[in-house]
Parts: C-alpha cells; structure tokens; sequence
C-alpha cells in the first residue's frame, strides 16, 4: 500500500508543481508590468522592481493555494485515470475508502508546505519587499533595531526611539550634518502626524546649534510642518499582521488580549494560516469523484476541469467574505475561519457518496 501512496503522489506533486509554476509565471509577468510605472521613483530602478515582484510571489501562491491543490490535485489523478490505472487499483480491490485514505496521506505532506508557507515564508517576504520598495521609493536610509529605528533623510540622521500609533512616534532626534560635521542636533518629545500638509508638528523640543566649538541651546514648545519619515515607511518599521508570522502572531494575541487592545486583524490572520492547511486537504478530497470512474473521468477532463475551477473560485470568494464578515462585524474568528473548509469537506462528503 505504502508504494502506491507513493506512486499516486508523485503524480500528484508533479501537476501541482507545473501549475505552481505556470501560475507564479503569469502573475510575474503581470506583477511586474505594474511595477514599471513605480520605476524611476527615488532609487527604484527595473532590476528593484523585478526583485520585488520575485519576493511577492509567495504571498500570491498562498491567496490562491487551494484553487492550485485543487487543479493539482485533479490533473495527477486524471493521467491516472487516462492510463486506466485508477481502473487497476479499483479492480486490484482497493475501496473508495481506502483510495481517499491514501489521498489524506498524500495531502499531509501539502499541509506542512501551506502552514510553513503561510506562517514564516510568507511574512518573511513580504516585509523585505516592504522594506526594498519604500527604502527604494522613498529614498530614505532605514536602520531597525530591537527598540529604536534610524533613519537618513538628505543631510539629517533620525532616530526615533519609539512609535507610538501610525500618527504619533515618540523622542524623535535629529542631527544635521554639513561638511562631515555635525551642525543642529534637536529632540523633540513626540512628534504628531498632520495629513493636510502631510508632514510632521514636534512638540517639546530641545535644540542646540554647533557654531565655531559653540553649543547654543533653546526650549521651543512647538515647531510645525517638519519632513520626517514618510508614512508609508511606518509600515514598514510596524509590522502589519501578512508581515508577521506565526510565532509573532501568537504572541502578539497573548499582549493584546492582556491589554485588551483591539487585534482582530491579526487574530484573523493566525487563524487562517491555521485553516489553510484543512483547505488544501479539502480541495484534494474535491477532486476524487471526478476521476475515481476511472473508466469514464478521462472524458470528460475539460468539463471537469471547468467544474473544479469554478469550485475553487468559489471556496476563494466565500472565504474571503466569511473573513471580512468576522472583521466587520465582530463574529467569532475561529469558527468562521474554519466554517467554509467545514462546509467544502461536507460538499467533498456528499460528492463520494454519489459515486458508483
């Protein structure tokens, strides 16, 4: 039995991994044909453009990875079908039973893939293109460290010390450099986001002016309209819950919850890399019964094949409604992350009864 699980996955990692490939191929070329009308902004060059695009390939192969499991899944078990092999293994004694038993064998292997995709691959990269694009785009130098975050914006180094919410980042200091020597150096307490100017106010700020080996110092309470770091960077230094995996996510729950802070967005995300794994084993069980007739499915590979995708699309869209209606409304996450995987499994149940 072992080197028939064997043989039936081989066949279906191979047409999983053709599909993987002219699936990332296509969204590549699209991806970075959008790209070219970013190219040209700061230090954005086509060669940026291209990494970029490389690095969000596996956020786009996560969004669509049930419809490419489900595709796979029916392509390597249609040439099966076609060799009248699946027909052998019928006749050889092997039940429907026991053939999806080895169908949930095989899926454990792409479960491991989609939970390690979805909670470290997928975050990793998506927070260095993050960090390659803005940095790039917004021709600014950015340092991260565990507590603080520098920054270089023409002649001025920042540091900002802590970030307080997207609006307000708290002690940001700023050292002006002429000739290679330092010239103002100021600190301000925090610094407010003012979105009709889009710049900065500092509040609080203590300056000193370097003149000829003289320090002058002042107190001024308020300075508005400063150029500091682009909003778009704060994203960047804050990571959003698709940049944060899942170790990150869990804990980062445990925080919210003992400061009772609103965490919806990354409850959201820790669950569904949870649920994906489920909906990739649910979109293989889906496509049993179109080639488990053995003697008929290869017949009908083109409207089989249609049927699957518009199963596919539809898990997509469901999904992501029942995932925007957990957020909008406040819903239970758990349940509703797992509820449409629940309900296709169901589906994928009564589709095998039905098969003679």
């Amino acid at each position: 039995m072992w080197i028939l699980r064997r043989y039936i996955f081989q066949h279906i990692f191979a047409a999983f991994l053709v599909i993987t490939i002219a699936v990332l191929g296509i969204q590549t070329i699209f991806s970075l044909v959008n790209e070219l009308g970013d190219v040209g902004a700061g230090h954005y060059d086509t060669i940026k453009a291209f990494i970029y695009v490389l690095m969000q390939l596996p956020n786009f192969l996560w969004v669509v990875l049930p419809i490419v499991v489900l595709l796979g899944s029916l392509v390597g078990l249609y040439i099966l079908a076609a060799s009248k092999e699946v027909l052998i293994i019928r006749s050889a004694g092997v039940s429907i039973k026991s053939f999806c038993y080895t169908i949930l064998c095989c899926a454990a292997v792409i479960m491991v893939f989609a939970f390690l995709l979805g909670g470290y691959i997928v975050p990793s990269m998506n927070y260095q293109s993050s960090v390659l694009k803005n940095t790039a785009t917004g021709n600014q130098v950015v340092n991260m460290g565990k507590t603080s975050t520098w920054f270089k914006q023409d002649n001025r180094y920042v540091l900002i010390d802590n970030i307080k919410s997207s609006n307000t980042i708290n002690k940001v200091n700023q050292y002006e450099v002429h000739k290679d020597k330092i010239s103002d150096i100021s600190h301000a307490s925090y610094a407010s986001y003012n979105p009709t100017y889009q710049t900065w106010d500092l509040h609080d700020i203590q300056a000193y002016k370097i003149n000829d080996n003289k320090i002058l110092a002042s107190k001024i309470k308020f300075v508005p309209n400063v150029s500091l770091i682009k909003p778009t960077m704060l994203k960047v230094i804050n990571k959003n819950p698709d940049e944060t995996n899942f170790n990150g996510l869990w804990s980062f729950m445990r925080a919210g919850n003992n400061a009772q802070t609103n965490i919806a967005n990354y409850r959201s995300s820790f669950y569904r890399i949870l649920s994906m794994p489920l909906s990739c084993l649910v979109m293989m069980l889906i496509a049993v019964p179109f080639v488990i007739n053995g003697s008929t499915a290869y017949k009908h590979f083109g409207k089989n094949l249609f049927i699957a995708f518009l199963i596919g699309i539809s898990y997509f869209l469901v999904d992501r409604f029942s995932m925007n209606y957990a957020l909008l409304y406040h819903k239970n996450m758990a349940l509703i992350s797992f509820l449409p995987a629940l309900v296709y499994l169901a589906l994928a149940a009564f589709l095998l009864q039905r098969v003679q």
